[in-house]
């Protein structure tokens, strides 16, 4: 439905301009942040631009950036300069890469991309609350144009003032857009600000973002979704500049652990399961998605046990009365012990409960889970490994 409102209203926005040459701002602003909140494809590559100026001293960085996206599963941004950062998702994978500290991650899955934007400065997510970040806006041009990989596109250069926010108090900002009267797309931006009580004194700062790729709901080339490691950087469980992604242990060696097993009270070893295809799954009785799952983990034991696998369901942290009293009840069979200092839990960064880690036959972890997961995941997980 938003889909048909943001077409209409570009219809009427382009026929008004071609018939009138008036337009509304206002609506304007409105069908270009339609436009982007449907957006679904994309590829935009371009150069950031930052001058810094102060009395008669002034100060110049850059930055490039790139960023693309192909619903439902795959991103990409890329930022260069001081603050450079790298994160790449598709179907099966996701990365992040931190330049500075030559360090990434990489962990099986797709993360959803929502979750993790907050930790990029990303225009697209700008231009798609425009409406809702405008205060005024002004049409400067109708008719104007823009050039973008050597070619010339009619454009509207339209002018937002932004409303003001607990940072931006006391500042004069305004942002000059090139948009793209073909598509609504932003082909230019650039954000102007003065602040007249910085801590070094009255500043002004101008920021300039000029796209020379953008393709809007256009085929995606699969390359832009593949990330190959630089030389010379290390492979990490977490990097400080993503602290929207979670822990991972994903293709790291599993460390052996020692614990009492319920039943026979006695120490066991994750050592003693050699070349056997091993879930340890973190959970504890109080735990409603843990308690959801256990009849799959029970079920999937049952069958393939005499293949080869293990089940190492740890309690975390609760007395053994209470423990027995559960499984007794489920009547469950595979292996359960007690982690109650939390110890082993510590060790393998587990912060919340259920988490699930499948390790294969050479002692590898080929999946770090963090929720509940269903018969069908463990299912397909497991017999993955176990062949």
């Amino acid at each position: 439905m938003r889909v048909l409102v943001s077409f209409i209203l570009f219809f009427c926005v382009a026929s008004q301009a071609n018939a009138q040459q008036s337009i509304s701002a206002d609506s304007l602003v409105f069908a270009i942040a339609e436009m982007y909140k449907d957006l679904g494809d994309y590829h935009f590559e371009g150069d950031v631009s930052v001058r810094m100026r102060r009395g008669r001293q002034s100060q110049t960085t850059g930055y490039k950036l790139r960023t693309a996206q192909e619903l439902p599963s795959k991103y990409m941004i890329r930022l260069g300069g001081e603050r450079a950062r790298e994160l790449v998702i598709n179907d099966t994978m996701t990365w992040a890469h931190h330049p500075e500290s030559r360090q990434y991650m990489k962990r099986p899955g797709t993360l959803l991309p929502v979750s993790l934007r907050s930790d990029f400065p990303n225009p697209i997510s700008t231009y798609a609350r425009l409406d809702e970040l405008a205060e005024s806006a002004t049409v400067i041009e109708l008719d104007t144009t823009y050039e973008i990989g050597g070619e010339v596109r009619p454009s509207y250069l339209l002018e937002v003032i932004p409303k003001p926010t607990d940072q931006t108090a006391g500042q004069s900002v305004s942002m000059i857009l090139w948009v793209d009267r073909a598509n609504l797309g932003v082909l230019q931006e650039r954000r102007s600000s003065y602040i007249p009580n910085s801590p070094y004194g009255p500043m002004s700062v101008r920021q300039t973002t000029s796209y020379s790729t953008a393709m809007l709901n256009q085929d995606i080339p699969d390359s832009l979704f593949v990330f190959a490691p630089p030389d010379s950087t290390d492979r990490v469980t977490h990097i400080e500049a993503f602290p929207k992604i979670p822990l991972t242990l994903y293709g790291l060696p599993a460390k052996n652990f020692s614990l009492i097993e319920l039943k026979q009270q006695e120490e066991v070893s994750l050592e003693n399961y050699s070349n056997s295809v091993v879930v340890v799954n973190f959970w504890a009785t109080w735990c409603g998605p843990c308690r959801a799952e256990m009849d799959a983990l029970n079920t999937i034991y049952n069958e393939r046990k005499n293949d080869g696998l293990v089940v190492l369901a740890i309690n975390e942290e609760e007395t053994p009365e209470q423990v027995t009293s559960y499984i007794e009840a489920g009547g469950f069979d595979f292996t359960v012990m007690l982690d109650q200092f939390g110890l082993v839990s510590r060790e393998y960064n587990v912060y919340e409960l259920p988490t699930t880690f499948i390790i294969d036959r050479n002692g590898v972890i080929q999946h770090h889970w963090i929720g509940a997961r269903n018969e069908a995941d463990f299912r397909h997980a497991v017999e993955k490994w176990i062949e």
